[in-house]
């Protein structure tokens, strides 16, 4: 009897394995993607949005946090597949793959960039105290009520310094908005920083920070970087292109 119901049992699981593989549709197949770089690279572009609500499941089917989610990509051994499996939100499941060593390294900065997204956006920024280099502090206390805009730097990054002159006229636009605040937090010391306000214009004010806390702090990953903060002190985008931040910025100053 009891050989009969273990007989059932694994039936029974085996039905449910092989319904459940029948109902996911892949987006594109794994071996497509994987083929080489490029097609890595066109899956990612086209198809891989972890930016938008999602749901994650593991190999199996099972349904995960995003944390556990992201931090098994970051790994570079599994692939987020989009799949088409119960229809409600989009939906992604792990994908066990062994990739070339271009595509794990790719796949880990990927990683790393979404979950620092999915960390960031939709969430209080964590607390600071800026001083910038003519010695006014910007705090989390100060610039309640007010909408933020961040920009972390450095002065060895050319298309920081590049965008600048468009960041400007960002600040001109905006320039009647006093409850508006520009603060750039440049990973380097205080005296080169001056050196270079001196040579080139730039209109947001300017606070040193350094490396490891824009890395482990606001989950920067590289430079330029653009946050917006609302007037609730929520972090409404993060984003390394800045046209994403004057997209959050106009439509929190309509609102606002």
């Amino acid at each position: 009897m009891k050989a009969k119901h273990l007989v059932i049992l694994i039936t029974a699981c085996l039905l449910q394995f092989s319904a459940n593989a029948q109902a996911v549709k892949y987006t594109v197949k794994p071996a497509t993607i994987m083929k080489n770089y490029d097609s890595f690279m066109s899956y990612y572009q086209n198809h891989l949005k972890l930016q938008e609500n999602f749901i994650p499941y593991d190999e199996n089917l099972k349904p995960i946090s995003k944390d556990i989610f992201f931090k098994r990509v970051m790994g570079g051994n599994v692939l987020p597949l989009r799949i088409t499996y119960k229809g409600q939100l989009p939906e992604y499941q792990l994908y066990k793959t062994k990739p070339t060593d271009d595509i794990k390294t790719m796949l880990t900065q990927i990683a790393k960039a979404e979950y620092g997204y999915y960390k960031t956006v939709d969430h209080p920024f964590p607390k600071f105290n800026y001083t910038d280099i003519n010695g006014k502090v910007y705090s989390s206390e100060n610039t309640k009520g007010k909408i933020l805009i961040l920009k972390a730097w450095d002065l060895s990054c050319k298309p920081c310094i590049a965008e600048m002159p468009e960041l400007n006229k960002i600040v001109k636009k905006y320039a009647a908005r006093k409850d508006i605040l520009f603060v750039s937090l440049a990973a380097d010391p205080k005296a080169p920083l001056k050196k270079f306000a001196k040579r080139v214009k730039f209109d947001y004010a300017i606070a040193p920070v350094t490396w490891p806390y824009l890395k482990e702090n606001l989950h920067a990953l590289g430079v330029p970087l653009h946050w917006v903060v609302n007037k609730k002190g929520v972090t409404t985008t993060m984003s390394y292109d800045y046209h994403d931040m004057l997209a959050a910025l106009d439509k929190e100053a309509s609102a606002n």
